[in-house]
C-alpha cells in the first residue's frame, strides 16, 4: 500500500513528518475538506456513481454518509 508523507509545524519541532498509510491519509485529508469548507454534496450523482452490478447506492445513503463525516470532522475540530 501506497504512503503520503505529511509535514505541519510545531513549536517543539520546526519540521516533523508523519508517514500514513494511504487510506488513512485521504481520510485526514476528507474530513480536513469538510471541517474547512461549506461541503455540499449531489447525493443523487453520488449515489448513480457508487451504484455497481452488485450494489445499489441510495441518494439517502449517501446523504447519511455526510452526515456522519461532517459530525467526526466536528468532533476533531
Amino acid at each position: 500500500m501506497g504512503r503520503y508523507v505529511f509535514h505541519f509545524y510545531t513549536k517543539k519541532h520546526p519540521l516533523t513528518s508523519f508517514i500514513l498509510p494511504v487510506a488513512d491519509a485521504d481520510r485526514k485529508l476528507l474530513l480536513a475538506i469538510i471541517s474547512a469548507q461549506a461541503v455540499k454534496v449531489d447525493s443523487a450523482a453520488v449515489a448513480t456513481l457508487l451504484t455497481t452490478g452488485e450494489m445499489t447506492c441510495t441518494p439517502r445513503a449517501v446523504e447519511e454518509r455526510i452526515k456522519k463525516l461532517k459530525k467526526i470532522a466536528q468532533e476533531q475540530g
